[in-house]
């Protein structure tokens, strides 16, 4: 029964919003979960739990440590530990998605299926949503519909995840549409990569290794300002993040302290950035070396390529300039965790 609980929670966690408050609360849900998620695992698979641990988590939780270490030497300990600021991603916030991620490793056939067909109804709860929102003008940020995630890259993030989870045609054509009416290249191009990946896979190492240059060149240092402001410049953000680290390059300034770093930054760039607040570098590895240095960073990457999936690929290229929320995280341990094969067979 509970794991029939998870995956509704699991498929409708992408859909929650309040008011104007999205990533805030999609993060109060995700909690109320993990928080029960302890509890079934405490009481229920407690006798199970070193079964589902392999070789690799041992790196994930060097990084938790790491994690924990520079909270706890972070100008704000609580709110690097807890997580606070706009995305709430603490050091506690990755201990949630590990459990998560092995949770989804205990779904059996039937609910492999089942979690299938119920996130192939939120994308295309979502895409419609994008569509309409389009049409009647209604709710757009800059002419761009944002759909339950406030902003228009983060939901195309969201929803370039339709061909991995979903072979239907018309499913994803609609998908496409809406990513493509959120304006968003880089939801586009995780949106390619998965495809490519799925239907040519034999062919995939030099068209997936252009794409990714591609990526990071074009989009990450090439990319033209749109609004004249020095401080939306998504290549002064990996600047700076760069200048940062090399002043604490071990083990780095502890999750959730990037809004005071980039404030700091800025500042000492002759930028006062006032209400403005900038909490990521728009690239997860420098994100991941701000927090974690170049210790925590190695632990990171050696787990996640223990734990590989070629699909996960998409939603990476995604991270290397934008921000990952709640969901994008999950997206990334649901690939990593997720086995396609118990509905394929």
């Amino acid at each position: 029964m509970f794991n029939y609980i998870f995956i509704i929670w699991l498929s409708i966690l992408p859909l929650v919003f309040f008011k104007s408050v999205f990533e805030g609360s999609k993060v109060f849900v995700f909690w109320i979960g993990c928080i029960t998620l302890i509890i079934y695992w405490l009481t229920s698979i407690r006798k199970k739990i070193f079964q589902l641990i392999n070789k690799w988590d041992l790196f994930y939780w060097l990084w938790i440590s790491i994690l924990v270490i520079s909270s706890l030497r972070s100008d704000d300990p609580m709110n690097s530990i807890i997580g606070g600021v706009y995305r709430h991603q603490g050091a506690i916030f990755f201990i949630g998605l590990w459990l998560v991620g092995k949770t989804i490793k205990l779904l059996n056939k039937k609910q492999t299926k089942l979690l299938l067909r119920c996130l192939s109804t939120t994308l295309l709860i979502e895409s419609l949503l994008i569509i309409v929102q389009k049409v009647s003008g209604i709710y757009l940020l800059n002419g761009r519909p944002m759909g339950t995630f406030g902003e228009p890259n983060a939901v195309a993030g969201f929803l370039s995840i339709t061909p991995f989870i979903s072979t239907n045609i018309p499913l994803n054509l609609i998908a496409l549409i809406a990513i493509l009416l959120t304006q968003s290249r880089a939801g586009l191009l995780a949106f390619t990569v998965i495809i490519i990946i799925k239907y040519f896979a034999k062919k995939t190492k030099i068209i997936l290794a252009t794409l990714a240059i591609v990526a990071v060149i074009f989009m990450g240092f090439l990319r033209p300002l749109n609004t004249g402001y020095k401080f939306e410049d998504r290549s002064v953000f990996n600047k700076l993040a760069i200048t940062a680290i090399a002043k604490k390059p071990l083990i780095g300034y502890g999750p959730e302290t990037t809004s005071k770093i980039f404030e700091a930054e800025f500042k000492n760039d002759g930028i006062n950035l006032g209400n403005f607040m900038v909490d990521r570098s728009h690239n997860l590895v420098l994100d991941l070396l701000l927090w974690s240095g170049i210790f925590g960073t190695a632990f990171f990457l050696v787990w996640l390529f223990g734990n590989w999936n070629k699909f996960a690929l998409g939603i990476i290229i995604f991270s290397f300039v934008q921000p990952f929320g709640v969901i994008h995280w999950i997206l990334l341990f649901l690939m990593l965790h997720f086995n396609l094969q118990k509905n394929e067979q």
